[in-house]
């Protein structure tokens, strides 16, 4: 009977420990290469300074956060793992004679200390020289169960060349101790990559483009995928701290370097992407995550948005059938330097055409926002109309909006794809009593690219298709019509 009970509380505590283990977990490690050059104190050596990214899970013993890293043939596994233990000892001076990168922070945060900060002693040991680093950002997610933290400026010497693959492994471990003299959480054997480096700029045309450079020192090609996010401001209203808020994806594709003349590298030029026309997001900085086959973590940078800000936010458009034509209804915020807006009329396959012109209401550059009308009088019965707006600067700078499609009596359901041909992306536009409908996009051998239901957006942008022949069926369900477009992509 002893032997039940010991075996039954042996089990009930299992969940308990493996809770305790699994809330000392660190992810999503991201590197961002800030400089290299060869060592000026140590011949064929390479000093490198760069942001280290990563997710840590809180747990009740995060006070102080302490990570250590060696190169990896010199990784020593100090504690053992796996399995991870728990209350160990932590290394000291002897320990890390081989480790390049010492970090201490402490993650308290109360009213005495109101944010967390990097510091400078090692509890532990004192003769252990900590890393120099130039600053530190920590962000926690909605969820409240981790928190990203971004070291910045991470200064080290490398026992390579410049031209070699940096590789690292790193263990991380934490303590609610005062004086830091236990591990009470411990992560063992987080591998990183400082490489690939990653430039490029963002081009201030309308709609916005951007080009890309990935360049790695491997000796051979190296793949993956690169996602594009939008540089959202922080709570304190910063940008230029890769954060949680920054998870809006408005591109992404694959990549393969090219060996060429002693350089690896992927180049791509003026790609669009998602958002590339609007406020505020035309305005903003873009963040290139790069991923790489068979490397650990990820690689990250800034492209900078030094375009001069658009004048113009439109925040509303709409077109509705009237009993003798056509209402436009739209609204605007934000209007600087705005001369006024064209509205424009295209029928079937015809071209656009000038409707007229409606003269900004915003006198003296005021910005606040302000709702604009106009009637069309002049419908084409048994048709499908579209219309857009030519938003003019008074510099005779101009952008166009979406378009809405209105559909008059008797006119069938239409769809009009816009480029086409694209270089993979491109819109959608939909009438607007159209009512809720499903849109599938195939490849010529049938396979389903995309699948979509339940829309009833007037407008639908796709984005990223490899270049192909596609075919875009859309079933509207109260008219019970269908259509069906060819889609190319060069």
């Amino acid at each position: 009977m002893k032997k039940i009970l010991l075996l039954l509380l042996l089990l009930a505590s299992l969940p308990l420990y493996n809770n305790m283990m699994a809330q000392c977990v660190v992810k999503n490690v991201i590197v961002k290469v800030n400089s290299s050059s060869p060592s000026a104190t140590t011949p064929g050596y390479c000093d490198v300074n760069f942001d280290f990214i990563f997710t840590i899970e809180n747990n009740g013993g995060n006070k102080y956060i302490y990570m250590h890293a060696w190169m990896n043939n010199d990784y020593p596994n100090y504690f053992n793992c796996p399995p991870a233990p728990s209350n160990a000892k932590p290394p000291v001076a002897a320990d890390l004679v081989l480790s390049k990168i010492n970090i201490g922070i402490h993650n308290e945060v109360h009213a005495g200390h109101p944010a967390p900060t990097l510091i400078d002693i090692y509890y532990p040991d004192n003769t252990v020289v900590l890393t120099t680093a130039s600053g530190l950002e920590r962000y926690v997610y909605p969820t409240g169960d981790s928190a990203r933290f971004v070291v910045k400026g991470i200064q080290i010497t490398a026992p390579l060349a410049c031209s070699d693959v940096i590789s690292m492994k790193a263990d991380f471990w934490s303590s609610q101790g005062q004086q830091a003299q236990n591990a009470q959480c411990v992560y063992c054997g987080m591998g990183f990559t400082i490489d690939p480096r990653i430039n490029g700029l963002i081009n201030c045309n309308l709609p916005r483009t951007f080009n890309v450079i990935i360049s790695s020192v491997a000796d051979f090609p190296i793949s993956g995928t690169y996602e594009v996010y939008l540089d959202y401001p922080d709570g304190s209203g910063n940008r230029g701290t890769y954060g949680p808020e920054d998870n809006v994806m408005v591109y992404t594709s694959p990549y393969t370097t090219i060996l060429n003349a002693g350089l690896n590298t992927y180049v791509a030029g003026n790609i669009a992407y998602l958002y590339n026309n609007v406020k505020p997001e035309a305005d903003m900085n873009l963040w290139v995550v790069v991923s790489v086959t068979g490397y650990p973590n990820k690689a990250i940078n800034l492209l900078l948005n030094s375009c001069s800000p658009l004048q113009l936010k439109l925040v509303e458009f709409n077109v509705e059938k009237l009993i003798n034509g056509a209402a436009l209804n739209w609204k605007t915020e934000e209007e600087l330097n705005t001369s006024g807006f064209y509205v424009e009329k295209k029928t079937g396959d015809g071209q656009f055409v000038n409707l007229g012109f409606v003269p900004t209401k915003s006198g003296n550059n005021e910005q606040t926002g302000f709702t604009y009308n106009f009637i069309d009088t002049a419908l084409v019965s048994g048709t499908v109309t579209f219309y857009r707006l030519k938003m003019m600067d008074n510099d005779g700078k101009y952008t166009y909006s979406d378009i809405r499609a209105l559909r008059t009596n008797g006119g069938k359901m239409y769809a009009m794809v816009r480029p086409n041909p694209s270089s993979g992306t491109f819109k959608v536009d939909i009438p607007s009593d159209a009512g809720i409908y499903d849109l599938m996009i195939t490849d010529l051998t049938g396979r389903v690219i995309k699948n979509l239901y339940g829309l009833n957006n007037q407008t639908i942008q796709f984005n990223n298709l490899f270049p192909g022949v596609y075919v875009m069926r859309i079933n509207f369900r109260e008219s019970g019509e269908s259509v069906t477009e060819r889609v190319i992509v060069q």
